[in-house]
């Protein structure tokens, strides 16, 4: 139980992270000219088919771990290291 606890406190800390690189994303992002469509909307719907593409990848992955517990931890790895490629994505955007 630890170890789940800790990838928990782990990807709380990822989450909040993506939470944070999203926002300044969507900052930096000009309004649309009258001819192109909008930048920000396009993100915010690559954010929200992202997230249930990390979600439904994650739910896949963890069945790889057997029982609950490992399913979990399985889970949460995955979900961490996806959430931190994306913190990374969204940083050069």
């Amino acid at each position: 139980m630890e170890q789940r606890a800790c990838l928990e406190h782990e990807f709380a800390i990822a989450d909040k992270a993506l939470n944070t690189a999203y926002k300044q994303a969507l900052t930096k992002l000009p309004p649309p000219p009258d001819d192109r469509p909008d930048q920000k909307q396009r993100l915010i719907l690559s954010q929200r088919a992202w997230l249930n593409y990390r979600n439904a990848h994650c739910a896949y992955e963890a069945l790889q771990g057997g029982n609950l517990t490992w399913q979990a931890i399985f889970s949460l790895i995955c979900e961490t290291d996806l959430t931190a490629d994306r913190i990374k994505w969204l940083k050069n955007q």
